[in-house]
């Protein structure tokens, strides 16, 4: 069998199980079994390909049908450019949050200090530690997640750069940044079923559920942010598309915050709040 026929046949039970996109992550998958690039992939297509192989291969496509994530099955996920490890203990890192990213990005001046709040694999911290000059503490609960975060900062080259705590939330913080950037859970508790099945079964809960109202955890940062956020600092979250008047509305009612601005995405969705830390006197 050839590499293209097995290809083929990946296709034809990733269709049968209404797997998106199969083409693609059949020859994906492929490149992952082979260690090849794309591009030599394509050029390899008529090789004959051995049994060993074949077998790994098809075995990887029956896990894509049962739900689980590429991601997940070649645990890598492109972030920013970036090469980042992912696992099932962390939320695979999504395009809107590169979003998230690039409008920090565009705020940084030298030698900032930034926070990434509920960091997961770290991708948001990672990425604007190799981006810019600023240095980063990624903070995150699980400490599976840490474990996850550590080796993206070894593969990335910001170990230096990026200090990882393990903090619910704010608890074990006691410093002050010049930025605080989070992708916080925020699904609604009874949403969570309504979900993708790769997305809910093979993802952490913990990094999804945002509460009964999705709204939890911008409570406790609406709160905790300005105290650890220096003069002038800027907070900045990721959020969900349906939710961007309410959380402004709750920034604002809080008295702590000014020039607070909602940023779509791409697809024209209501995605990123930003704030400006607002001073006693002003």
């Amino acid at each position: 069998m050839t590499i293209r026929e097995l290809i083929n046949l990946g296709v034809l039970k990733l269709n049968s199980c209404n797997i998106k996109n199969s083409k693609n992550e059949a020859r994906l998958l492929m490149c992952h079994i082979l260690k090849f690039t794309y591009s030599d992939l394509f050029l390899k297509m008529e090789n004959n390909i051995d049994e060993d192989y074949i077998k790994n291969y098809l075995s990887l496509i029956s896990k894509r049908c049962e739900g689980v994530p590429l991601q997940q099955i070649t645990k890598i996920q492109e972030f920013m450019g970036l090469k980042l490890k992912v696992n099932s203990k962390v939320l695979i890192p999504r395009r809107e949050t590169e979003e998230l990213v690039e409008q920090v990005l565009k705020r940084i001046k030298n030698n900032f200090k930034v926070l990434d709040l509920c960091a997961g694999s770290g991708a948001i911290g990672i990425a604007i530690a190799r981006l810019s000059n600023a240095s980063v503490i990624c903070v995150d609960i699980s400490k599976e997640a840490l474990l996850v975060a550590e080796e993206n900062t070894i593969i990335n080259g910001v170990s230096e750069k990026v200090r990882l705590l393990q903090s619910d939330m704010f608890e074990n913080i006691n410093e002050e940044f010049d930025i605080i950037v989070s992708n916080p859970p925020y699904i609604k508790t009874h949403d969570i079923n309504n979900l993708e099945k790769e997305v809910k079964a093979h993802e952490p809960l913990i990094a999804l559920d945002g509460g009964m109202d999705g709204l939890k955890y911008y409570g406790l940062i609406v709160n905790e942010a300005f105290k650890h956020l220096k003069r002038e600092g800027l907070l900045a979250l990721e959020i969900g598309f349906d939710q961007g008047e309410e959380i402004k509305h709750i920034f604002e009612n809080s008295g702590y915050y000014k020039d607070i601005i909602i940023l779509k995405d791409l697809s024209g969705k209501d995605r990123i709040l930003m704030a400006q830390k607002k001073e006693a006197e002003e």
